[in-house]
């Protein structure tokens, strides 16, 4: 999920005596020991935890392909931007950031399928007068603006509160240039692309929860009928008109990624390729309600809708995972 890694270490797993993350009792408790481990650490970190505390290390080679936080509030998506505000913008984000007038969105690709467009660029087809774009100089960070959004992405995640600290600038130039009437949703994504080798389908037992696993993986790989890729989705309730929604699989090595590394946004670091395993953890709020927006609650949200995220990820990782691929010394 994310560049870092709670620092307390493994956290057991109910009807187990093993301090690794990821495993259970076996059948057929495992679904429910894995949930009440998912509902033991949303209750830590909903509780014991400062929300926007940073209390993980960072890992060496992080899973992490991309991060995106949007929110919406009333407005006309599609109507012209001001130019003042885009000067504007400029002047409030300083010389380290650029106009970016890049008309695509991010490309995702699932199961080897064609690619979907997605993330800030324009995938609606909007016209280029209707966004304003702004990115970091080495093309790792964005920030866009439209009449009714605002999105911050990442390719070069290295942990919550930096990210945050982008966040909040983004969301204090929103409030003070736009004035947003309020806030009628706000979503947070990590999208991770975990790749250990050149390995089989049956094999990532060694490196994922079971409940990570293709159906009946273990009755089909003793028959000799090896997985070779696969999907899942799961959505959670994670709060007050709040849900998680998280997809998950191993992925074909071609194309051998989910987010395009020639995007918009340059991916740091040498080129990934073959089979991996997709993480993809959609969390947001759309209050039925609508909000006054306030920069502070918006930002307590985004803590708040992080922690499932968080949470679930520690859950569905091992320990052999974090040591021999995520804090493994670059080659």
């Amino acid at each position: 999920m994310v560049a870092e890694r709670h620092r307390s270490g493994a956290w057991p797993v109910a009807g187990s005596s093993a301090a690794t993350r990821g495993t259970c009792s076996g059948p057929p408790g495992c679904q429910s020991d894995l949930q009440f481990y998912f509902l033991f650490r949303f209750h830590y970190y909903a509780q014991s935890v400062p929300e926007s505390a940073d209390h993980h290390a960072m890992y060496k080679q992080s899973p992490v392909a991309l991060v995106a936080a949007e929110t919406k509030f009333p407005g006309t998506i599609g109507a012209p931007v001001p130019p003042s505000v885009q000067r504007a913008l400029a002047e409030v984000l300083g010389d380290d950031w650029v106009v970016d007038q890049v008309q695509q969105g991010i490309a995702f690709n699932l199961g080897g399928g064609p690619p979907v467009m997605m993330g800030m660029g324009n995938p609606s087809g909007l016209p280029s007068a209707a966004i304003v774009r702004f990115a970091n100089r080495d093309r790792t960070r964005a920030i866009a603006l439209t009449g009714g959004t605002v999105t911050v992405e990442t390719t070069r995640y290295g942990n919550w509160p930096q990210f945050r600290e982008v966040l909040e600038k983004a969301l204090e130039a929103t409030a003070k240039l736009l004035r947003p009437a309020g806030v009628t949703r706000t979503g947070l994504r990590y999208i991770d692309e975990v790749r250990v080798g050149d390995i089989d389908g049956a094999e990532w037992s060694n490196w994922l929860s079971p409940a990570m696993l293709s159906p009946a993986a273990d009755t089909m790989t003793a028959s000799g009928w090896l997985p070779e890729t696969w999907n899942g989705l799961a959505q959670y309730k994670v709060g007050q008109d709040r849900h998680m929604v998280v997809r998950y699989g191993l992925q074909p090595a071609q194309p051998g990624f989910f987010v395009n590394p020639v995007g918009p946004l340059r991916r740091p670091g040498p080129s990934r390729t073959g089979a991996f395993f997709l993480l993809d953890f959609d969390a947001f709020w759309e209050p039925a309600t609508i909000p006054i927006w306030n920069t502070t609650d918006i930002l307590e949200t985004y803590d708040q809708l992080r922690q499932p995220v968080r949470a679930l990820f520690d859950t569905v990782i091992t320990d052999r995972l974090v040591e021999d691929v995520f804090n493994r010394e670059e080659e």
